[in-house]
């Protein structure tokens, strides 16, 4: 079984997302390889606050101080939710007052968005329906597209993936028409990520090519190397091991490049299940002690669970019990 088909079974448990077909959220986070540590993030968002702070206490009382609070709102989402808010309802008033459209609807999604942070979808999805009404009446295509995006992914952890997939596709066609090249790689990533969760491998693989040809053109090698990851899953799903190890040899030869401890184990993981659903236990035995050694030393704990299942299961296989119960017992006791 491989990494994505082996989460599934947990994601329909606890109602928790799959980090190992590497979801990536427009505008939200990424949980990726390359995603920064949190201490990184947090520094990095601290450092905006302050300055847009320094801006607030200059600002006239014009549209630049709307903007100003509902970027403060944005960039406190995940760090304090409840001053987030009182910045977005400032900007919401102050927009209002001064009939600026924009800053009506980026605060009512804006706020959207932090409400979904929060897990309050009812709320969320009001806020984010709320911009995108504004947003439509405006002509304001970003807007339309921003919280059409966002209503995605607040559908999406709903499990609501129909809905969730019907926004995306409303988002990509508006960013097709603006142009937006990164956005249109991000949205196409995301439908690619529901279609291999519903089992519709082939749609998925469309998304994800589609995907990883803006994102070459973009230079962007980590994304390109997350795309091929998803693709090898796609194909190793079908039952098509060779095709699937061809995309994931493709993703670790990136990652190695990269210097990407994380996605170089998570490559060679997917690698060794592979051979191990193939049959060629000592190649899969290879691949899984290499990730086991790139796990470890990012403390990649999820990674490093799912070696001890596929080397616990091969031992089985081989008939040696000794080493199938040491896996097990590891396994255990992480």
């Amino acid at each position: 079984m491989n990494i994505f088909n082996k989460q599934i079974s947990r994601l329909k448990l606890d109602g928790w997302h799959c980090k190992y077909v590497l979801p990536c959220f427009f505008i939200l986070f990424t949980l990726v390889p390359l995603l920064r540590s949190g201490q990184a993030f947090a520094q990095e968002q601290s450092k905006i606050i302050d300055s847009l702070l320094a801006v607030l206490e200059t600002v006239k009382e014009d549209t630049n101080k709307a903007i100003t609070l509902y970027e403060l709102c944005w960039h406190n989402r995940t760090i304090d939710q409840k001053k987030a808010l009182e910045y977005c309802n400032q900007a919401l008033n102050l927009s209002k007052q001064l009939n600026f459209q924009k800053g009506i609807a980026y605060s009512l999604t804006k706020s959207g968005v932090v409400y979904r942070i929060k897990k309050d979808y009812e709320k969320a999805i009001d806020y984010l329906q709320q911009g995108l009404k504004v947003s439509k009446e405006a002509g304001f295509k970003k807007g339309i597209a921003f919280s059409s995006i966002e209503m995605g992914i607040a559908y999406y952890y709903q499990g609501k993936y129909e809905k969730a997939k019907d926004y995306y596709l409303q988002s990509l066609k508006i960013y097709n028409e603006l142009d937006n090249q990164y956005a249109m790689a991000v949205i196409s990533y995301n439908i690619g990520y529901i279609y291999s969760f519903q089992g519709k491998y082939e749609q998925s693989v469309a998304y994800y090519v589609k995907s990883l040809t803006v994102y070459k053109k973009l230079e962007k090698n980590g994304k390109m190397a997350n795309c091929l990851n998803n693709i090898g899953n796609a194909y190793g799903m079908q039952g098509n091991h060779k095709k699937a190890i061809n995309y994931f040899q493709q993703a670790l030869d990136m990652y190695t490049n990269l210097k990407d401890k994380r996605g170089i184990g998570l490559a060679m993981y997917n690698i060794g299940e592979m051979n191990y659903k193939e049959e060629k236990y000592e190649k899969a035995i290879e691949y899984c002690n290499k990730s086991l050694k790139n796990a470890k030393e990012v403390q990649a704990k999820d990674i490093i669970k799912l070696n001890y299942e596929t080397l616990s299961a091969i031992y089985t296989n081989l008939k040696d019990q000794e080493k199938a119960v040491k896996y097990k017992k590891l396994l255990s006791e992480l």
